[in-house]
């Protein structure tokens, strides 16, 4: 059996089939947009939060729903964005 049969055998791809994008979630799309305000990575931020990169990155992309996260994801971006217009 090739390597193509096993892959399809255990659905991730069936053959000639196109692998699916994910795409943001709109509060994704919030976070990344105000990281780049801010000047925070996306690691920085998993590591305030206590979680995983990789699952940040899966609530951002609606992989994971990460409800226990999300405010304090919100928490620690509205922080960093009030001390950063008070320094403005």
């Amino acid at each position: 059996m090739g390597a193509c049969n096993r892959i399809c055998d255990k659905g991730l791809k069936k053959e000639g089939e196109q692998m699916r994008k994910n795409t943001m979630t709109e509060f994704g799309k919030w976070v990344k947009k105000s990281l780049l305000e801010i000047g925070m990575t996306q690691r920085s931020l998993s590591e305030e939060v206590g979680i995983d990169e990789r699952f940040l990155s899966n609530i951002l992309y609606g992989i994971r729903p990460g409800h226990d996260y999300i405010d304090k994801i919100k928490s620690v971006i509205e922080s960093k964005k009030k001390k950063l217009s008070k320094t403005a």
